[in-house]
């Protein structure tokens, strides 16, 4: 089983100073760990002064801790880099700290404290996996890599610029200083990046000169006589164990304008993401309103979706969540008016599904099991069992988030009434045409469009196919009133809302009428009153509702990121069945700046937003934020990696 929850570390306190009790060691100095992160760390890596003139500067460090590298690195950026910058901060930690035990051990510094309030409102849950968070409005990035080290940095794909190389001492953490770890670091480095440490340990030394780095002994801090820094001089190549899925990299992003194809909340959250990052974004939509579709539902359910074994569907929509869940409270912090509706969501299963997800040990602040009295009084309403409750979860108006993603930024121009019919390409822009004539031209258009994306992509491998989904829509009454969160069982009801409760959703694959049906209300109301038995009345055959139509891949995937170069992937891959060795491939081509974001089908407000941060990173050539274990189930081209794996060669 993958193990999804996290120990927490285990510390005491040493003269001010929190003590590890696993590794016997402190976290910091004892004579002034802000100092000393200054001397070794900033001025280690030559900072502020690396990071001027550039607008964008990687730092990744190989220990979280309590997070006072990172938020010293934040302070100096403010006070150093232009406004218009990014600064990427990438951490990896096994051991979290408690956000009590973070306050009390950076509370000493009182010119933190702004950043340390904006850290903890946002730092994740001890769950395994990597947290995308951003900070002060967008200048700032943290991706906190909450894992093993060594597994996390194998799994990244990124460029930096600076390394802090932290952790505790080599003699007490020995699997943080590996010729190994040193290898991976060396492939995620950029040209001429630099690291620096508090150690000089002859091993480490060593072994970063194997892995390619220029090394040099300086004076230590706080009494210590040496420690080591240096730069990169050589890397040696390595090879994808997947070439195929290696992600977009070395793109001209000098014209920050991109072109998105729908106004769900696929290119609703791809065009922010976009325009958070300082691009000109066009969104084109063929209706005469945003959300038409299925994000044109009454309300919608964010929650995580779980697996007994934790395998790695389950990973994606679960880190998924998390990010959808800070992303959506970010945004209704600047957006009062935004109806997020952080309740809690309430999810009926059967004793043995109960049992299974509770062993998975995650923290009660993601998941509680409850009795079906529990169950009962946490929602409001009789239930006929019990579950799983999720205090984070919630539910949203679809429509109303859309237009609030649309409008949040100035540089989103929208255009509604217009469908687009074809893509053409002129040197160095794509075109977007109508049946009437080009609609606008952009160096990057990212296809949002539902089922109707494989036809403007011209590319019939991905494959994806229009599901049937049809709402009822119920009357308040007193009962229904007293319902104050969703409950989830084979369908789900949500909470009432302009005096109706919205109850969904078949799934129909095969049939594509528009029309509303009586029996799919009628399978609605029975799945309800099995599981909310109170809920049912004789007068509920008056019932109205909606039908909406769902993208959804034949493995369940969403499809995100960079379309692939057809042509190139069959001249190069034909012979994958053969079981040539990975290094024979080069690495995947991409038809440049074209990108897409589709097949998210019933779980699109967990993984919309993630998708299009994902778009985001790989438009700007900046760090991702998914491991690519992840990535590459994600990616545009598997269908046709799978398809050329089962063609007969010669």
């Amino acid at each position: 089983m993958h193990r999804v929850p996290l120990e927490t570390a285990q510390i005491r306190w040493y003269k001010g100073v929190p003590y590890s009790e696993a590794f016997g060691d402190v976290y910091f100095s004892t004579l002034d760990g802000l100092q000393e992160t200054s001397a070794v760390f900033l001025t280690g890596n030559g900072l502020p002064q690396r990071w001027q003139g550039k607008p964008s500067f990687t730092v990744a460090e190989t220990g979280f801790g309590t997070g006072l590298n990172f938020l010293a690195t934040l302070a100096l950026w403010c006070e150093t880099a232009p406004p218009s910058a990014r600064l990427h901060f990438l951490s990896v930690e096994k051991f979290p700290l408690l956000k009590s035990d973070i306050r009390q051990a950076i509370g000493t510094w009182r010119t933190l404290n702004p950043y340390l309030e904006e850290l903890l409102a946002v730092y994740p849950d001890p769950v395994a996996g990597f947290h995308r968070r951003h900070l002060l409005n967008g200048r700032v990035s943290l991706t906190l890599m909450l894992g093993d080290a060594l597994a996390s940095l194998a799994q990244l794909d990124a460029q930096v610029d600076a390394w802090f190389l932290d952790g505790f001492a080599p003699r007490k953490n020995e699997e943080l200083w590996t010729e190994t770890m040193f290898a991976e670091i060396t492939r995620l480095s950029a040209n001429e990046a630099t690291f620096s440490t508090f150690t000089a340990a002859g091993h480490v030394k060593r072994g970063l000169e194997y892995a390619g780095f220029r090394v040099e002994k300086v004076p230590g801090f706080g009494g210590k006589r040496d420690r080591l820094q240096g730069r990169l001089m050589r890397r040696s190549k390595r090879f994808d164990a997947n070439p195929w899925f290696m992600p977009v990299k070395c793109r001209d992003v000098s014209m920050k304008h991109a072109i998105v194809i729908g106004a769900g909340i696929a290119g609703a959250s791809a065009a922010h993401a976009l325009a958070r990052r300082g691009w000109r974004v066009t969104v084109i939509e063929r209706h005469a309103r945003v959300a038409t579709e299925a994000s044109g539902n009454p309300a919608g359910v964010v929650m995580p979706r779980l697996t007994a074994d934790m395998n790695e569907y389950a990973q994606f929509y679960t880190s998924a969540f998390a990010f959808t869940v800070y992303w959506l409270n970010e945004f209704k912090r600047r957006h009062e008016g935004l109806e997020w509706y952080p309740t809690g969501v309430l999810q009926l299963l059967p004793e043995e599904r109960i049992k299974r997800l509770t062993e998975l040990q995650l923290p009660p602040t993601v998941l509680r099991p409850v009795t079906a009295p529990q169950a009962g009084a946490l929602c409001g309403t009789e239930v006929r069992s019990g579950g799983v409750f999720f205090p984070q979860a919630g539910w949203v108006v679809p429509a109303k988030l859309c237009q609030f993603l649309l409008e949040d930024e100035p540089s989103i121009e929208l255009v509604l009434g217009e469908e687009v019919t074809r893509l053409g390409r002129n040197h160095a822009q794509w075109q977007v045409f109508s049946s009437a004539g080009c609609l606008g031209q952009a160096p990057v258009v990212v296809i949002a469009s539902g089922s109707e994306t494989p036809s403007l992509a011209a590319s019939p491998f991905l494959t994806v196919q229009s599901v049937r989904g049809q709402l009822t829509y119920l009357k308040t009454n007193a009962t229904r009133r007293r319902l104050v969160m969703p409950v989830c069982y084979e369908g789900y009801v949500t909470p009432s809302l302009d005096g109706q409760l919205c109850v969904g959703a078949t799934y129909d694959a095969v049939e594509l009428s528009r029309d509303v049906r009586s029996r799919d209300h009628q399978s609605n109301l029975a799945a309800l009153g099995c599981n909310l038995p109170n809920f049912i009345e004789e007068s509920d055959d008056a019932y109205r509702g909606r039908v909406a139509f769902r993208a959804t891949t034949p493995d369940y995937w969403p499809i995100v990121g960079a379309i692939a170069e057809e042509v190139f992937y069959r001249e190069q891959y034909w012979d994958l069945k053969d079981g040539k060795p990975a290094r024979g491939y080069l690495p995947a081509r991409y038809l440049p700046g074209l990108f897409i974001t589709t097949g998210h089908g019933s779980r699109g407000l967990v993984s919309c937003p993630l998708a299009a941060e994902l778009i985001a990173d790989m438009a700007n050539v900046e760090p991702l934020c998914m491991p690519r274990t992840l990535l590459d189930h994600l990616h545009p081209a598997r269908f046709l990696v799978r398809q050329l794996r089962r063609e007969r060669t010669g």
